[in-house]
């Protein structure tokens, strides 16, 4: 980090406080603060806004996907499978994907393994590969999503495999003492 960015950055964020107006983009939405509190939702175009009272946050609003961690889970039938999935979603709700949430993409990866877990435990593994079950998990989380000013398109398992689980027991100076399962 340089010695002048500091004072780039300064100067910049007073720049854009000093206007009279905001831009929002075409696959943007916002919310004007007032002082700190939410005056109003915005969309796409120019918007007038006081100099130093109104600030605005913004954020992109068209369709992405995301693609959280694998994850293992066992199935009612006793496999040790591990699954991956992608979450097609768009942000319906500014004010509260903004405001009343911190992290909400971070909130839906969570909640997403969280149905996949519960969904794929209380199944067989033959009943996992179904192309039933990504309707079920996307039916499901997106009840969640809802609250968190998201719409999930869908949720598909990428990734559905039985998988050999170990597990390592190691012993006080880090020597493996004990392998388990296969």
């Amino acid at each position: 980090m340089s010695f002048w960015q500091p004072i780039l950055d300064f100067l910049r964020e007073s720049w854009e406080l000093a206007l009279p107006f905001v831009v929002i983009r075409q696959y943007s939405g916002g919310v004007i603060l007032r002082f700190g509190k939410f005056r109003k939702t915005i969309g796409p175009g120019l918007h007038w806004k006081i100099p130093f009272a109104d600030s605005v946050d913004s954020c992109n609003v068209v369709m992405t996907t995301m693609s959280p961690g694998a994850q293992s889970v066992t199935t009612i039938d006793g496999k040790d499978v591990v699954i991956q999935c992608i979450i097609k979603y768009r942000v319906t709700d500014v004010k509260i994907f903004l405001m009343e949430v911190e992290e909400a993409r971070d909130a839906l990866a969570d909640i997403t393994q969280g149905v996949i877990r519960k969904v794929v435990a209380e199944k067989t593994w033959v009943e996992c590969c179904a192309i039933s079950v990504d309707k079920e998990i996307t039916e499901q989380v997106r009840i969640e999503a809802r609250k968190w000013g998201l719409r999930v398109i869908f949720v598909t398992l990428k990734t559905l495999g039985i998988m050999k689980s170990f597990r390592l027991i190691l012993d006080p100076i880090g020597q493996i003492s004990e392998r388990v399962g296969e």
